[in-house]
């Protein structure tokens, strides 16, 4: 009898295609999605595979911090405030490397995004936002914007990898509607980085995937890159300020009703 050759996973017309990982700040993709999404020899998806276990753990902070951080407006301008400053240092570095043919191939998606944190902050922080936006970063966000500022052309498109993607994949107009409910006041420009999110997506994966193909004895470095970087996100997660007025008024009126069931507790235990 002859025996049927059995087709590797992922190469039918038929298969249902792979969820897309977000690895933004409200991500929820798990690790057997990224593992199986992308293509052998792809750079993105060996990037991607890289990243899955601080990408879990980002994931796990993001689901214990981010409802405190949307409970207050002044928490979530604050989070995006040390984004944006990380973002602009971005965007700096991929200026300064014009010309290398890696950075180039970045640039040439034509995404800048610091324009729309500037928006949203200056609606979330009145005139004085960079002032307050400086005064808000966190010892974890300092730290990530000098290792920016020292990065070559190599470690420039590994972290476009990692601050860029954020938005690529996580960003896109559902996801500023579903925060507008949240904070109508502000129009939240930075999730609005292109008309067509799914061909930007596309454009996004296939420019990896060409540096890889283009410079294979890189890939390495690119991938390792890109760990240390979402590393350096989730030390920036943890350092947000998830704890505001409405949180300390809940926990004071949780406190206050615990001590009123103590004490009537105790009253019932009493002779009188």
């Amino acid at each position: 009898l002859s025996r049927r050759r059995s087709k590797p996973v992922g190469t039918t017309r038929s298969s249902p295609r792979p969820k897309r990982v977000q690895f933004a700040m409200a991500s929820s993709a798990s690790g057997k999605e990224e593992e199986r999404g992308p293509r052998a020899g792809s750079l993105y998806g060996d990037m991607m595979r890289g990243i899955r276990s601080g990408h879990s753990r980002g994931n796990t902070i993001r689901m214990l911090k981010l409802p405190l951080v949307l409970t207050e407006e002044a928490l979530y301008a604050e989070a995006i405030a040390q984004f944006y400053l990380l973002t602009l240092r971005l965007e700096k570095m991929l200026e300064r490397h014009k010309g290398n043919d890696l950075v180039d191939r970045v640039r040439s998606l034509g995404l800048r995004v610091t324009p729309g944190y500037k928006k949203d902050l200056k609606e979330l922080m009145g005139p004085s936002w960079m002032t307050k936006a400086v005064s808000a970063a966190t010892p974890a966000t300092m730290d990530y914007c000098a290792e920016l500022e020292a990065m070559d052309a190599e470690e420039t498109v590994a972290a476009s990898f990692i601050l860029y993607g954020a938005l690529v994949v996580g960003g896109g107009k559902s996801t500023q509607a579903k925060v507008r409910k949240i904070f109508p006041k502000c129009k939240h420009a930075l999730f609005d980085v292109g008309e067509d999110m799914k061909a930007l997506r596309a454009d996004f994966k296939s420019c990896f995937d060409g540096i890889g193909h283009a410079y294979p004895e890189l890939r390495e470095k690119l991938v390792s890159e890109a760990t240390r970087f979402m590393a350096l996100n989730n030390t920036v997660i943890l350092s947000i300020k998830c704890w505001g007025t409405y949180a300390t008024y809940a926990s004071l009126a949780a406190a206050a009703l615990a001590l009123a069931a103590l004490l009537t507790w105790k009253r019932s235990l009493l002779p009188f």
